[in-house]
């Protein structure tokens, strides 16, 4: 049975965080996550907002060079899995 504590939990984000998180993935990444009008975003959302940011600021106190982030990213983008995970409201 798996866990659906990445896809399910909602957490507070305090404003003076300054995290959206649907809203900042979509921007850096191109996630193309649906709006969700709920107040507090899932859990998974936040989470990968949160280490996204931390890398981008990892990068920028190292005065990384843009091939080194491409080089530590990799094909990857940090967006959500399509096989795992499903957008807030859809069934």
């Amino acid at each position: 049975m798996l866990s659906n504590v990445l896809t399910t939990r909602r957490v507070h984000l305090p404003a003076s965080l300054g995290l959206n998180p649907i809203d900042d993935l979509n921007k850096a990444w191109g996630c193309g996550l649906p709006a969700d009008p709920a107040p507090n975003p899932l859990f998974v959302l936040a989470l990968m907002d949160v280490v996204g940011k931390t890398i981008d600021q990892w990068n920028v106190a190292n005065n990384s060079s843009e091939n080194t982030k491409q080089q530590m990213w990799g094909p990857r983008k940090n967006c959500q899995n399509p096989r795992a995970y499903i957008g807030a409201g859809t069934p």
